[in-house]
């Protein structure tokens, strides 16, 4: 989509960028100058590789360390979260949430649906690829490798607001809601707990996470809003289901 079209569409609406969003983009608050920085992937002040210029988006309540990152890893959780504020603001829809391993640890997608280009949001961080993966209307499903002998899967999560009901709830919701987190079987059923009662901390909220992982065992990751009907009514946009290859 253009950079005019872009700007039509949030002219006459409320802009869904908190002030915090602003400041971790490095711009002002207005819709306007967001999208001209996302469109043309120019990131005014680019994310440096320790991740704090996401700090204040990241919620205090978080399970383990903070995933190693790097320079190449921040800048893809900076475009995952513009494609994410992008498609919030031009369809006034729920973008699907986005998972990011731990640099170091791979992941490929085993379908080849996942290559479709159906929908701006990426599926998962794959350095290098000539074409990145994007969501499709299934619950996604990563492989993953080179967790070592801890099995220990570490990454970050960008989770967004809702976005169906409008743009004025959205920013509403933002500011007020609280979320969880959870681990589930590959048959759904919960298994523990990353984090719950967890404040949002704007139109996206960054949560680290830590799940240790069992060789050839599909887990889910679950993601909900308090309030919300669960991840049953937008699985595909709310759930990842990973299996770890042992190595």
């Amino acid at each position: 989509m253009k950079v005019a079209s872009l700007l039509a569409v949030t002219a006459a609406t409320a802009c869904v960028l908190s002030a915090g969003q602003a400041r971790a983009f490095g711009i002002g608050p207005t819709c306007q100058s967001y999208f001209a920085a996302d469109v043309v992937l120019g990131i005014p002040h680019a994310p440096e590789a320790t991740g704090q210029w996401r700090a204040a988006l990241t919620n205090a309540q978080i399970t383990g360390n903070v995933a190693p990152t790097s320079q190449a890893r921040e800048e893809f959780i900076n475009r995952a979260m513009g494609s994410q504020l992008t498609f919030l603001n031009s369809h006034r829809d729920t973008p699907e949430m986005v998972f990011v391993q731990a640099e170091g640890v791979q992941v490929s997608v085993p379908s080849k649906e996942a290559l479709t280009d159906a929908t701006m949001i990426p599926l998962a961080y794959i350095a290098g690829a000539a074409k990145q993966t994007k969501h499709y209307d299934e619950i996604p499903r990563l492989h993953v490798t080179g967790l070592g002998p801890t099995g220990v899967l570490k990454g970050t999560l960008l989770l967004p607001v809702s976005g169906h009901t409008g743009l004025d709830n959205a920013n509403k919701w933002a500011k007020t809601d609280l979320y969880k987190v959870v681990i589930a079987d590959a048959q759904g059923r919960e298994t523990g707990k990353i984090v719950v009662n967890a404040p949002s901390k704007g139109v996206i909220t960054i949560q680290e996470l830590e799940v240790q992982m069992v060789p050839g065992q599909a887990i889910q990751i679950q993601y909900a809003r308090n309030g919300s009907l669960g991840v049953g009514g937008y699985a595909e946009g709310r759930v990842y289901e990973i299996v770890w290859d042992g190595k």
